[in-house]
């Protein structure tokens, strides 16, 4: 079928091209709230003897950091060994805070940092969307490190993201009177980062990445 010119069909389409174009004029778009993340050099480098090994590669730029979740300590960067204890990262970029033990307990430790590297077989985060600064790679392939050290060095400083969300407590239906009735919010979120907090929601906007 061959297309036939038509000046009026032309004439028709033009008109709604700058309809279109003049309505979008007066439509008045509202400055979008900011996120502000401040990244500093301190990076834990989670993993085994082979993380140990490559933590100096970060030094030139980065204060790395070794969490050693098996294997002895060797000389080198600083080494923090999980010694059989559980590991609980919280926390985002600029603002980590690896928990390492049960709290209370005379083993248990808080390591603060800035960003973290998993080189773990399996990394400690599964969630289908990391917290910013948070970057899981394998020891076994080269091109996957040399990427990450370049990441890494990136994230240092001031970096800022879109605030994706405006929670309304008054429409949620979340618990009311001690009833759980709704809970689609916080099983949904790929970033885990909606909680329950009594009978309301809290968004941690540092972890929210706009998964919808």
């Amino acid at each position: 079928m061959i297309a036939v010119w038509d000046e009026a069909t032309e004439v028709r389409n033009r008109l709604a091209r700058e309809k279109a174009l003049e309505a979008m004029r007066g439509v008045k778009v509202a400055a979008t709230p900011v996120v502000t993340y401040n990244a500093g050099e301190r990076v834990a480098v989670i993993g085994e003897m082979e993380a140990m090994a490559f933590a100096p590669r970060l030094m030139d730029g980065l204060r790395p950091v070794v969490v050693l979740t098996d294997g002895m300590e060797e000389p080198g960067v600083p080494v923090v060994p999980l010694a059989g204890r559980t590991l609980v990262i919280e926390g985002h970029l600029g603002d980590f805070t690896l928990k390492l033990g049960e709290p209370g307990k005379p083993t248990y430790e808080e390591l603060r940092v800035d960003l973290v590297l998993d080189l773990g077989v399996r990394p400690q985060l599964t969630m289908p969307m990391l917290p910013p600064g948070y970057l899981a790679a394998s020891v076994d392939d080269e091109e996957a490190l040399s990427q990450a050290i370049s990441v890494l060095k990136e994230l240092v400083g001031v970096h800022e993201k879109p605030r994706f969300f405006k929670y309304d407590p008054s429409l949620c239906a979340h618990q009311r009177n001690g009833q759980t009735a709704c809970t689609r919010c916080i099983d949904a979120c790929p970033a885990q980062a909606i909680t329950s907090v009594g009978e309301t929601v809290e968004v941690d906007s540092n972890r929210c990445q706009g998964g919808g």
